[in-house]
């Protein structure tokens, strides 16, 4: 599938020429503070990133999509469904421009790519990592349906992270 679609965003695949959004949503003090500080600040070295990383590693199951406002395409952000080595299911992830936070799109478009990975894909189990001291991570993901599972080390983050497992209501 190449767009998911909710009643305000279109979100598709991240390629190359989304490099600058991905600069910039990196670079932001959120995703500094929380994820990582990866040192990209050239669009030329956010794409050498991107083409032997993420990027390589997608599939037609797995990657980073875009997500647009659908009224204007502006970029706000991306989400993330990726499966790391530490992992024995793909986690899924966000984020946000800060001109675009508090307005429910990490949720939409959290929430599209969860359903997305559940029902089309069939991920069983669905995780989620944030950083322990991440609150409005910790409430969203709660919002979607995660549950806390354990605090964990991970081979990209020098403190400890917070695994969350996504269990559908009903127990489905």
């Amino acid at each position: 599938m190449s767009e998911l679609i909710t009643p305000r965003l279109r979100l598709r695949r991240i390629t190359l020429d989304d490099a600058e959004l991905v600069m910039r949503v990196m670079n932001t003090p959120g995703f500094i503070r929380f994820v990582g500080d990866r040192g990209l600040r050239e669009v030329e070295a956010t794409r050498n990133y991107l083409q032997t990383g993420p990027l390589a590693q997608a599939d037609d199951r797995l990657g980073l999509w875009r997500v647009a406002r659908k009224e204007d395409d502006v970029a706000v952000g991306a989400v993330t469904l990726l499966q790391r080595p530490f992992l024995d299911a793909p986690d899924l992830g966000y984020a946000l421009l800060p001109e675009h936070e508090r307005r429910g799109y990490a949720f939409e478009a959290a929430a599209a790519l969860r359903d997305h990975a559940r029902v089309t894909l069939g991920f069983d189990p669905l995780y989620a990592l944030t950083s322990p001291d991440n609150d409005a991570s910790i409430r969203l993901l709660g919002k979607l349906g995660f549950a806390f599972v354990r605090l964990m080390q991970t081979p990209t983050h020098s403190g400890p992270s917070r695994l969350l497992l996504y269990r559908p209501p009903g127990g489905d």
